[in-house]
């Protein structure tokens, strides 16, 4: 009798881990859309301190950036900036957002703290996407109408290079050991490689027809580019810039963002209502 109560025991006890187990495997990854925020017209770039409380989104239409609270996914600010803010960037030590303005051709600098617009640094024609380097040091913002990129010094938010390139940069980003940043060149089907420890275009990469977003994967071996033109997704392998295989995906590929573990990148689409996950 005390055996078969021992055997009822552990019995009861492995049902109860094994539900457990089904409910935790069943919540352990995002799969549902849980709500929508109503922050006005023409959400653009955004990007998240890196506390991860807060997000920074552009408003083209609305010309103001909206400051999401994400613990309860509600609006906790609206700051009124220019005429046309296309994208957000947080520095790393998530004190202050830069903020480029595609009219006004300039970066906003958005201190966290209090959400105040503290500074405005003037940029090319129509700088287009921003990024910082993973040291926080310096932002690079892409100048569309001038042809260059801009190299700002967050030290003391002052322009100290602008890097010319043959013509309308448009998404930009940073490798995660800092040593190049990456733009678009949509029109040309080209990808600019710029080396941060100089400032120079030191190579050109060719890609699928129209590359309109990049994003490189955490561990630095591979750059992703969306190619809107042609339906498909360019793989580099960024030790030899050599493109290595090409995804065919569906229509209009827009920007793209990679999972922080690097397995997992989600594309965007113009005109169409999905999102294309790449996976292994």
């Amino acid at each position: 009798m005390k055996h078969l109560i021992k055997i009822i025991f552990l019995s009861l006890i492995l049902a109860i881990l094994l539900h457990c187990s089904e409910e935790e495997t069943e919540d352990s990854y995002p799969n549902r859309v849980i709500t929508t925020i109503d922050i006005g017209n023409g959400t653009s770039g955004l990007d998240f301190l890196p506390n991860g409380e807060y997000a920074y989104v552009a408003q083209v239409e609305s010309d103001n950036i909206s400051v999401i609270k994400t613990s309860d996914h509600t609006v906790a600010d609206t700051i009124i900036v220019g005429s046309n803010p296309a994208y957000a960037a947080a520095l790393p030590n998530g004190e202050y957002v830069y903020i480029a303005d595609y009219y006004d051709s300039c970066a906003y600098v958005i201190r966290t703290s209090d959400n105040a617009v503290i500074d405005t640094i003037k940029l090319g024609g129509g700088p287009h996407t921003i990024v910082s380097l993973p040291n926080g040091e310096y932002v690079y913002a892409t100048n569309s109408w001038t042809a260059e990129v801009s190299v700002i010094r967050t030290s003391d938010n002052t322009v100290v290079d602008n890097i010319p390139v043959t013509s309308w940069p448009h998404t930009v980003t940073a490798h995660p050991d800092g040593d190049y940043v990456y733009a678009t060149w949509d029109f040309g089907n080209v990808i600019y490689v710029i080396e941060t420890s100089t400032n120079t275009l030191v190579n050109y990469i060719t890609v699928g027809a129209e590359p309109k977003g990049i994003a490189v994967l955490p561990n630095g071996d591979y750059i992703y580019v969306t190619n809107r033109g042609s339906n498909s997704i360019s793989v580099i392998r960024e030790s030899d810039n050599t493109v290595v295989d090409t995804i065919p995906v569906s229509y209009a590929p827009l920007y793209m963002k990679s999972a922080p573990n690097g397995e997992f990148l989600y594309v965007t689409h113009g005109r169409i209502d999905i999102i294309t996950v790449i996976g292994y």
